[in-house]
């Protein structure tokens, strides 16, 4: 999920984005969620959740079960001049099909993602720049630690102590590569700061989420 002036976008795992959350009923839904520019807040009223989502950050929110039904989605934050219009809904479908039509960005939703998948967009960066030739996907010890079923598995130990692989420690991992190294491996990897967009981390972490 991503917030930015001034609106909510929600990012499926199929690569559909759309304007308003929609969601199965009876269903355990965790959203991980991030800032393009400032701070916002995800405030759902009816179900009182409020977490603050902050750019250059992700979030995660705890896994909750739906009642079918639509709720309204505010920002509760501050964050510009349309704050107050900062607007969703979550839409919780009791029809199957219904549900069906959004994952493939079919009907009344308003597909605003690029043709490929996340995740696809992910695994061709991973290819493209210079991951695969040390991090490996087949359970392979190369010159990085592997990647392959790390991310939200495991605590790695660390030359400063244990980090717990999740989507800030990638972020950090690929941004400033030597404030966490893993204990046996030299800190020799360069940062791509400025090389990689928050898009494009994030698209790289959908990929690695498909090899858990």
């Amino acid at each position: 999920m991503l917030g930015q002036k001034w609106k909510w976008l929600f990012t499926y795992p199929n690569g559909v984005v759309d304007d308003n959350l929609h969601v199965p009923p009876d269903e355990p839904v965790r959203l991980v969620m991030t800032s393009q520019d400032v701070i916002h807040s995800f405030y759902v009223p009816d179900f009182r959740i409020k977490r603050d989502v902050l750019p250059g950050r992700y979030e995660r929110s705890g896994s909750r079960r739906w009642r079918p039904a639509t709720y309204q989605i505010y920002c509760a934050e501050y964050c510009g001049t349309t704050h107050s219009g900062m607007l969703a809904q979550v839409i919780v479908h009791r029809n199957a099909a219904r549900l069906r039509e959004v994952a493939r960005g079919r009907g009344e939703l308003h597909r605003q993602a690029p043709p490929e998948k996340l995740w696809e967009g992910g695994q061709k960066l991973y290819n493209q720049r210079g991951c695969k030739q040390c991090h490996s996907i087949d359970g392979a010890r190369r010159h990085r630690p592997v990647v392959q079923g790390d991310l939200g598995s495991r605590a790695g130990a660390c030359r400063r102590g244990q980090a717990t692989v999740e989507e800030n420690y990638v972020r950090e991992s690929i941004l400033n590569p030597q404030a966490k190294v893993v204990a046996g491996f030299e800190p020799v990897m360069p940062t791509y700061q400025g090389r990689l967009k928050d898009k494009e981390i994030t698209a790289i972490i959908a990929y690695l989420k498909t090899l858990e």
